[in-house]
């Protein structure tokens, strides 16, 4: 059976030494519902779409908060589970 997540990847612009905080909010049942989630989060968020060198989408947005900066990325992860 496949599992598709959505990861969050957080990494602090401010703060380097802090490791970077990962969450997986939701998991989807196939990899079209979680890009289509990406789709929508492009669109609320503004975020930037980049590829990595695998050829996976990402998404990707700069938070400027008032103590802290960060990187946040959004990517969908598959995995088959038995």
């Amino acid at each position: 059976m496949l599992k598709v997540a959505l990861i969050v990847l957080t990494v602090s612009i401010s703060n380097p030494e802090q490791p970077p905080d990962i969450s997986l909010p939701i998991f989807y049942n196939s990899v079209t519902e979680c890009q289509n989630q990406l789709d929508e989060l492009k669109k609320d968020i503004n975020a930037i779409e980049i590829f990595d060198n695998n050829n996976n989408r990402l998404l990707k947005f700069y938070n400027r908060g008032y103590r802290q900066e960060a990187v946040i990325y959004w990517y969908c992860k598959a995995k088959d589970v038995k």
